[in-house]
């Protein structure tokens, strides 16, 4: 006698996320320059000077919706500014390139922070690779 199937997958609707915009007072536009791990991250923010450190909020290391909250380098967040470390905020949103396009159309994101998606080469051809084979 044959064993049971299984059941049939779950259906899944993704629903449009809504775009959040920052608060004026206590949040901000950051890019992910370099991850250090354990959940933190270098950020540079958007109208500073210098690097910060961010922290993931415990909201979004777990539950149903942490795998659309991967942050990666060059990718744009929304921070929480803490009023008692002027060094560490917190990562409260992780845009993706999408959602990024439609910051920066409405003005909301002024910085000229690169989406992983548009970059071109930084000399502008898909074949450079650095060195010239005529001078080798």
């Amino acid at each position: 006698m044959p064993k049971g199937k299984g059941t049939k997958p779950k259906k899944v609707t993704t629903e449009p996320r809504k775009l959040l915009e920052k608060d004026p007072d206590n949040e901000e536009y950051a890019i992910v320059t370099k991850k250090l791990g354990d959940g933190r991250y270098r950020l540079k923010l958007n109208m500073r000077e210098g690097e910060t450190i961010g922290r993931l909020c415990g909201k979004m290391r777990r539950g149903k919706n942490k795998r659309q909250n991967w942050v990666d380098v060059d990718s744009v967040v929304l921070v929480g500014l803490r009023e008692f470390q002027k060094s560490i905020v917190d990562i409260v949103h992780v845009y993706d390139p999408k959602e990024v396009r439609q910051l920066r159309k409405s003005g909301a994101f002024v910085e000229e922070a690169r989406c992983p998606e548009e970059d071109e080469d930084q000399h502008g051809s898909e074949d450079y690779m650095g060195f010239d084979f005529d001078e080798i």
